[in-house]
């Protein structure tokens, strides 16, 4: 994933805050796609609101002193940040969180559950400190924390994390059907699989992929034809690509890179 991928307006929200994305080493590297850890520091009276088109997969989010587990967004998503601030957050590789938490990851889908909740033996007092700490600290601290849990083995995370990488790398997997073929089954089985070990369809997996693709282009290419984008990435007609754009990111293919030009 690149720097930026899934943040909308990059530029500008390079200018409200920074992000810094960290590899996760060790014995659970398989497992965490990295840490990701937000710092602003806002004049007083001025706000801004971020916007991120999330990667399919959960995080372990910690803020304001609270853990949370963030199941899989199935909308963009907002907030208001103001004055000064940290966010630290674990985003794990789209299955591997079954592991950690045991149970269908399409019951934490758009839902926020204190990580408490989940692990009997976590101290709410862990966040308050990691938010304090300095890069290298958050990291040994969040190491910790991983390795003390007890794992959930199940044959079919490692193949489900294959097909979704898959999913995200070829752009010829436009349907349910060319997903539920590659997994050599059918197609509500692939539909109960991405319930389980995804928490949200396959529909929406290959829509967000590609909508993240799309406005990374557009951000990097604010000069890129609209017709030649929505065609190369499956869409034969403009007003369907419209449609998509408008209802995922909330504002008009056009309208987005206007801003994008108006941003560089």
């Amino acid at each position: 994933m690149t720097r930026d991928k899934g943040i909308l307006h990059p530029t500008r929200a390079r200018e409200r805050f920074t992000i810094d994305r960290l590899p996760f080493e060790g014995p659970l590297a398989h497992a965490i796609e990295h840490v990701w850890i937000i710092r602003w520091n806002l004049p007083e009276g001025e706000s801004y609101e971020t916007e991120v088109l999330p990667y399919p997969a959960i995080n372990i989010v910690f803020q304001d002193g609270n853990s949370i587990v963030a199941g899989v967004g199935t909308k963009k998503f907002t907030q208001r940040l103001t004055g000064r601030g940290v966010v630290v957050g674990v985003l794990f590789k789209p299955v591997h969180a079954y592991a950690f938490f045991g149970r269908p990851l399409g019951a934490f889908t758009d839902k926020y559950t204190p990580l408490a909740m989940l692990w009997s033996a976590y101290d709410d007092g862990f966040a308050e400190e990691l938010l304090t700490s300095d890069n290298t600290k958050i990291m040994v601290s969040l190491e910790h924390l991983l390795l003390a849990q007890k794992l959930h083995e199940d044959i079919m995370i490692e193949p489900m994390n294959e097909i979704v990488e898959r999913i995200a790398q070829d752009q010829s997997l436009r349907k349910v059907g060319d997903v539920a073929s590659r997994a050599n089954v059918g197609n509500r089985r692939i539909e109960q699989l991405f319930y389980k070990y995804v928490g949200m369809p396959p529909k929406l997996v290959i829509n967000r992929f590609r909508m993240q693709e799309i406005a990374s282009r557009m951000h990097s290419q604010p000069n890129v034809r609209l017709t030649d984008l929505a065609l190369e990435f499956g869409y034969s007609d403009q007003s369907h690509f419209t449609r998509d754009f408008k209802r995922i990111i909330g504002c008009t293919p056009a309208q987005y890179t206007q801003s994008q030009q108006v941003e560089q």
